[in-house]
């Protein structure tokens, strides 16, 4: 795994399959096929010394937060620590 630093504040997580297909629209709009409110789940890979949060460490966060982008074939988001909903203990 790629070693990263982030911002005081800000939080990279690497995210679990959350096991929801897409549907492309003949307009070509990408729809999710099951519309849910459920938080997604993913886990701290680096994390800045104000944050709060640990490497290593579950989390939930809102669906559609932080950025998120390709790294070597995984996808990270980049969040700011405000985003995240919760730590899973």
């Amino acid at each position: 795994m790629p070693n990263f630093k982030v911002h005081e504040h800000k939080v990279l997580l690497s995210m679990y399959q959350s096991g929801q297909s897409e549907e492309v629209l003949a307009s070509g709009l990408i729809m999710p096929s099951q519309s849910s409110n459920e938080p997604d789940r993913g886990e701290v890979v680096a994390a800045g010394a104000e944050s709060g949060y640990s490497v290593g460490q579950d989390v939930l966060v809102a669906v559609q937060a932080g950025i998120t982008f390709s790294y070597s074939g995984t996808e990270y988001v980049l969040m700011h620590k405000d985003q995240i909903l919760a730590a899973l203990l």
